[in-house]
């Protein structure tokens, strides 16, 4: 799937045009610069923000009302790896890492992975955000999929790892900026 596939089934447009349009250090907006006042209305219940604390586990800093209830639940507060399944906590960190490391944007599609819940295909955008010198947050919006996208889906379902991740070049960015 490219970038351009990714976007448009997602409506992640918005939200990837606020984070183009912040200040930057290094190709990185700093946190403190993220102001929900000038965000699209529309987006602030799917926004989710993550921290990559100094041990390495991600902690859930901010849920929007949207994405707790497509979790069924609100996780705020809580870190990511006491959430997920263990077999499908180190696959899902990957992609966190490689944004954060990489200081880019980056998607995936993946099943919901919640213990004793019902599974879900969703996408993520995950947008990299800077704390002074440390690259340590991920902002990110999700999107459910409906049944009809989910099933065109080019791998196969997989409950641990993202099905689906779409590393946009500067050239796939240009068009959002």
């Amino acid at each position: 799937m490219d970038f351009a596939a990714f976007m448009a089934a997602s409506g992640f447009g918005d939200c990837l045009r606020y984070w183009l349009r912040l200040p930057r250090t290094d190709g990185v907006p700093e946190k403190r610069q993220l102001d929900p006042a000038q965000m699209p209305r529309h987006i602030l219940p799917w926004l989710v923000l993550y921290q990559r604390m100094p041990n390495g586990r991600y902690l859930c800093r901010l849920m929007g009302t949207g994405a707790c209830a497509m979790w069924g639940e609100d996780p705020t507060w809580r870190y990511v790896d006491e959430i997920l399944p263990p077999a499908a906590y180190a696959a899902r960190r990957a992609p966190f890492d490689e944004c954060l490391d990489q200081g880019r944007p980056l998607g995936f599609q993946a099943r919901l992975v919640m213990r004793g819940r019902e599974w879900k295909t969703y996408r993520r955008l995950m947008l990299p955000l800077r704390c002074g010198a440390v690259v340590d947050h991920v902002f990110s919006m999700v999107s459910a999929l409906k049944v009809a996208e989910a099933g065109r889906m080019q791998a196969p379902p997989t409950l641990d790892g993202p099905e689906t991740i779409v590393r946009p070049t500067d050239r796939d960015l240009a068009p959002w900026s």
